[in-house]
């Protein structure tokens, strides 16, 4: 699943994020707001190491291994207040807390 782009009626604030899990070449991501930065973000939780294991001919194709899951921080500050994007909630936007919709243009 790849990144859709979510705008907020009242506000208009517009994040591209995945709106779940997403698993993609560095790892599996989830969305996850951070409630400091006031912002959606697809932060990591589990990062795939590349084994040593070719599975076809050439030099980088290697068979990915996932690791532990990783403790997901924010990309700006390590220290700032994060978790899970409630979906179950009905998508709340971070900085006002109205409804985000999947945006239609971009």
């Amino acid at each position: 699943m790849g990144a859709q782009s979510f705008k907020c009626d009242q506000c208009s604030y517009t994040a591209s994020v995945v709106g779940g899990l997403s698993s993609e070449f560095k790892g599996d991501t989830v969305t996850h707001v951070c409630h400091d930065c006031r912002e959606l973000k697809d932060l990591l939780v589990r990062r795939y190491e590349r084994g040593a294991q070719p599975i076809a001919a050439g030099p980088t194709l290697v068979t990915p291994f996932a690791s532990e899951p990783t403790a997901p921080t924010c990309d700006r500050d390590r220290n700032h207040r994060i978790e899970r994007w409630p979906l179950d909630e009905g998508n709340v936007c971070p900085r006002c807390g109205g409804q985000m919709e999947v945006s239609r243009d971009g």
